[in-house]
């Protein structure tokens, strides 16, 4: 092994040493600590989508999202091609009130990957606060189907359709929400009286 073959060993291992470090203290919720790792980590191998990406996935826990979304971005510069990235700068997005860049990463992201159900779920929230019915019923629809627990999304986007004062289709989800889960445990049937709605599906008596 040439010499600057032996550096770049070391700068792989020492990169890989600090990457698992920084996760590690992540997990612990030492998000500060994690932040100051991957930034030496980020020092050997600037062009590491996933140590962006996990430094952004900091910044966010610490409520600075500014920066969070900067990783982010930094992440998809260095490999376009990650969803889990575009979803997670489009919720940072949303919370820095960048709608639009928000559903433009959202849309990323499932084309990517069509099944993520995060995304879907983001989009439906993002076109339902802008009021635009059909897209988020678009979107909640296909969650609805990709999701491997059918109360899920129907309780989700009853609430989504309450918001867009979408009410005749907000109880039709909610009394599907409430088919699946008689039990009623994410408080479906008070959203309904809420929204007038007097006639409620019922919980089944026990046996």
């Amino acid at each position: 092994m040439s010499r600057n073959e032996r550096r770049l060993a070391r700068k792989r291992d020492n990169f890989e040493a600090l990457f698992a470090s920084a996760a590690a203290r992540a997990a612990q919720g030492r998000a500060e600590e994690a932040i100051a790792i991957y930034g030496q980590a980020l020092a050997l191998r600037p062009d590491s989508a996933p140590a962006h990406n996990n430094l952004g996935i900091a910044y966010r826990a610490l409520n600075r999202f500014a920066e969070a979304a900067a990783q982010f971005k930094a992440a998809i510069a260095h490999d376009p091609q990650l969803a889990e990235v575009h979803n997670n700068l489009a919720g940072v997005l949303v919370t820095l009130g960048q709608t639009d860049g928000a559903i433009a990463h959202y849309h990323r992201a499932v084309a990517i990957k069509a099944d993520y159900l995060e995304a879907r779920i983001g989009l439906a929230t993002c076109y339902a606060d802008r009021k635009q019915v059909v897209e988020a019923l678009s979107h909640a629809e296909i969650a609805s189907w990709q999701s491997e627990n059918p109360s899920f999304p129907h309780f989700r986007f009853g609430v989504l359709m309450a918001r867009c004062n979408c009410n005749d289709l907000a109880r039709k989800c909610l009394e599907t929400y409430l088919a699946h889960d008689p039990d009623d445990r994410q408080g479906a049937r008070a959203l309904l009286s809420k929204l007038g709605f007097t006639s409620l599906p019922q919980q089944a008596s026990a046996a």
